[in-house]
């Protein structure tokens, strides 16, 4: 079966392309941003630049939504390409360009473009936020385009064989944006699938490291300050300050020394350079740069805990990838929402306040803890969260539909 790509949040999506190649099947995947998180190569240290013929660069066109809508020739060139094809996997504004394909295809939707891009009011609030300084005229003849994008982002959900977002109850906004999405009949309604993953094939298990003082790896980025802005949803907010506050009580009650590392990615950066200096914690903090995914593994190695979200948001790739390479993951898992699901009980350290970081920091001082929890990680991820088991799924919404 051939199947092909467009769209590639945070690599999600070639992780699972990369999962179908595995199982023999042929695969044809567009990158559309220059971002290097959305870019393979910022993964796999297979995948050099330029790319093999499978992959297609597409980015240099792509650099506003409006090219989704009203493609280019390059853009048609592109999708004549991906015509080739037998279905679609499709990710953010690659719902547009299924809808033109004439193909069937599945809807992989990462938070944003459920939340934002498919609802027109959150649509017009970010694209304005981001542009405050521009021309106002543009800003008034962009917001008809802006509702129709909004509006065929919703056609596309709606015209999907399937969509995979989080498990009903993790995220109650983009529940109810779903909702309100669904409620308009137009042919059957998609299956809804939940694909969380993580490339196991990809990432080894890595023993624990030989650290003098307990290495704590924040993976999340750096957004916490509430309300959401603009352009944010709930997903986006990790609770940094939970974290802060409580390796601050850690250390007032603990005689083991600890390093907390933090990288410089998020809304927050500067608030959270202040927190950390409020509560005395300067000298135990060491900032990293926004760094490639590829480079995020080498952390991760080096580490003896790794840090999510502690907030009311998702473990999502950062955790589960973590948890791959055999690292207790220090996090909200939700296992009120996860564990009933799943019906096995999760080896995520859970914390969501400040007291519970400390707690759970006392419990990982043990090597012999780190060891053992890290080793139940990775086979928690491997049994339910693996790119294999995801593309199985897909594949089966495929062959439902007479595809494969």
């Amino acid at each position: 079966m051939r199947i092909g790509f467009w769209g590639n949040t945070n690599n999600y999506p070639f992780m699972l392309a990369q999962a179908l190649r595995r199982a023999g099947h042929e695969v044809q995947f567009v990158v559309d941003s220059s971002e290097r998180l959305h870019r393979p190569e910022h993964r796999y240290e297979e995948i050099g630049y330029p790319y093999p013929g499978w992959i297609r660069d597409e980015a240099g066109c792509m650099t506003r939504y409006a090219r989704y809508f009203f493609p280019t020739r390059r853009v048609r060139l592109a999708m004549r390409w991906l015509g080739q094809c037998d279905a679609l996997i499709v990710n953010n504004f690659g719902v547009l360009i299924a809808q033109k394909m004439g193909r069937p295809y599945i809807v992989l939707l990462t938070g944003s473009d459920l939340e934002v891009s498919s609802n027109a009011t959150a649509f017009l609030a970010a694209s304005e936020s981001s542009d405050l300084n521009g021309d106002y005229l543009k800003r008034i003849l962009r917001r008809p385009l802006v509702r129709r994008v909004a509006s065929r982002m919703q056609a596309g959900i709606r015209g999907s064989l399937a969509y995979s977002y989080f498990a009903k109850g993790l995220v109650p906004s983009g529940d109810a944006q779903l909702d309100r999405i669904l409620a308009i009949p137009e042919g059957p309604s998609p299956q809804r699938l939940f694909l969380l993953m993580s490339d196991l094939d990809d990432l080894e298990y890595a023993p624990p490291p030989l650290n003098a003082d307990l290495t704590v790896f924040c993976g999340a980025r750096l957004t916490w300050r509430k309300p959401c802005r603009p352009g944010t949803t709930e997903l986006d907010h990790k609770g940094t300050d939970v974290l802060l506050h409580g390796v601050k009580r850690f250390l007032a009650t603990s005689t083991v020394r600890l390093h907390l590392h933090l990288v410089r990615k998020g809304l927050d950066v500067k608030e959270t350079e202040q927190l950390a200096s409020d509560l005395g914690l300067g000298n135990r903090v060491t900032w990293h740069d926004e760094m490639s995914q590829r480079r995020l593994f080498e952390f991760f190695r080096n580490a003896d805990v790794i840090v999510d979200h502690l907030a009311e948001s998702v473990v999502g790739m950062v955790g589960l990838d973590a948890m791959a390479m055999g690292r207790p993951l220090l996090a909200n898992g939700r296992p009120e929402i996860l564990e009933p699901l799943i019906a096995e009980k999760s080896p995520i350290c859970q914390a969501r306040t400040a007291d519970e970081v400390c707690a759970q920091l006392h419990h990982l001082t043990s090597p012999d803890t780190r060891r053992e929890v890290g080793i139940k990680s990775r086979a928690y991820v491997l049994k339910y969260f693996s790119g294999r088991s995801a593309a199985e799924r897909c594949l089966e919404v495929f062959a439902r539909a007479g595809i494969c």
